[in-house]
């Protein structure tokens, strides 16, 4: 028997319909499995082997805080970037004055208040670019939340020792606080399901199991969204959405269909988006608090499975049953159990260049308007002995390689022809 299922060891006691004291024993080997229980459990539990379902998760959100107001010092140790690469913004959120963007990458810094200090933000498209700027770097997640704790010791030994942060790095840290200077406000985790053609997993059914009362769940309360719009191009369906969990609780869920709801943002079929991007549907674990930031320091001390890991916190508070006798729903465990149908991916994605277009028409072409008219010769100067930033640099490098393979591929293409 195995704990991988992630279910509490009352519930499991219960299907079983066994005591937990016995279940306990069971799971710690110190009482071994009847033939009569053996076969209760294969009829409870009858979960088929892997077939073509498969989950792939990745970060859709992540928010690290740390408490300083050395902003230089956290763009070049987490980031491995230089702070002159981002660009300065003229607004902020969340109560900080500042506000430093870096494709869809948030930096957030209060230069009065280290409680507050810096804070990065990772949306979905963020995390993406962030995971081709690791990429680039021949990093990955791991070693950038690495980096995040390695830093938390220099910042401990700099509210000690009062030093640089080049010096501190080489500094002992058994006289540093053992205050927390890193944490990870926020972390939301995405597991994909793909489109099949031999079928999916109906949310439907999960949504009528809640209201037939065949779900045991630790959360308080749930709720549900589906609708559509009519359109000159036809009916457009959102597709349906189930929340589990207050938004403000921790772990708080998310399923959705996504495929109608990147229908619907692209104004196409869903067949169209089966073929373009395979994706059917999504399950989203979203964490905050004291629970985000130890997700990711038990992660960097274990290195565990974040895809079993996701799985196993909708296990832990998600029981899914069939009837009233207590046999699980085995469409559900299909896709919530094969411990070899999931698994951890990033999917690295280049900079998104028309939010920098957008942001340069309301900003920059303006101020450079003026410049223009106040100096044209200074102006002109200035613009001569301009220098590309790394990150426009690396974009441009890999335009210019795509435009170059497309135009090989479009030639040996009519080279055939002949």
């Amino acid at each position: 028997m195995r704990q991988s299922y992630g279910f509490s060891l009352q519930l499991m006691a219960k299907v079983l319909g066994i005591s937990k004291g016995y279940y306990c024993k069971l799971e710690n080997g110190t009482k071994e499995v009847s033939p009569e229980l053996e076969g209760k459990i294969k009829k409870r539990l009858f979960f088929k082997p892997q077939e073509n379902a498969l989950l792939v998760a990745s970060f859709d959100w992540v928010s690290l805080h740390f408490r300083t107001t050395d902003v230089q010092a956290v763009v070049k140790q987490i980031l491995k970037l230089d702070l002159s690469e981002f660009s300065l913004e003229n607004y902020a959120r969340y109560q900080y004055p500042v506000m430093y963007r870096y494709g869809a990458l948030n930096l957030y810094v209060d230069a009065a208040d280290s409680e507050h200090g810096v804070l990065i933000e990772c949306s979905g498209t963020a995390c993406r670019e962030l995971e081709q700027i690791l990429k680039d770097q021949g990093r990955d997640w791991y070693e950038l939340f690495n980096d995040c704790l390695v830093f938390e010791e220099v910042l401990r030994a700099r509210l000690v020792m009062d030093l640089a942060v080049e010096e501190a790095i080489e500094a002992p840290t058994d006289k540093a606080q053992p205050k927390a200077t890193f944490n990870v406000t926020r972390l939301d985790l995405a597991l994909d399901e793909f489109y099949s053609e031999t079928g999916n997993y109906h949310l439907l059914d999960l949504f009528e199991r809640f209201h037939e009362g065949l779900i045991s769940t630790r959360k308080r309360s749930y709720s549900s969204q589906m609708g559509g719009k009519y359109t000159k191009a036809g009916l457009y369906n959102d597709g349906l959405t189930l929340y589990l969990g207050s938004p403000q609780s921790t772990p708080f869920f998310r399923f959705y269909e996504k495929d109608a709801e990147r229908a619907k943002a692209l104004g196409t079929s869903l067949d169209t988006i089966h073929d373009v991007y395979g994706c059917k549907n999504r399950f989203e674990v979203v964490l905050r608090g004291e629970k985000s930031d130890q997700f990711i320091r038990r992660y960097v001390m274990e290195y565990f499975d974040i895809a079993q890991k996701a799985v196993g916190i909708i296990n832990a508070n998600l029981v899914v049953f069939s009837d009233f006798q207590g046999h699980l729903d085995e469409e559900w465990y299909t896709l919530m159990n094969s411990r070899e149908a999931y698994q951890f991916v990033m999917k690295p994605k280049v900079m998104d260049v028309m939010k920098t277009w957008t942001w340069a028409e309301k900003v920059v072409f303006p101020t450079m308007a003026f410049l223009k008219k106040d100096n044209k010769r200074k102006f002109f100067e200035m613009l001569g002995d301009a220098k590309i930033s790394k990150r426009y640099e690396d974009y441009l490098k890999f335009k210019e390689e795509a435009e170059h393979k497309k135009r090989s591929q479009n030639k040996n293409k009519s080279g055939g022809a002949r």
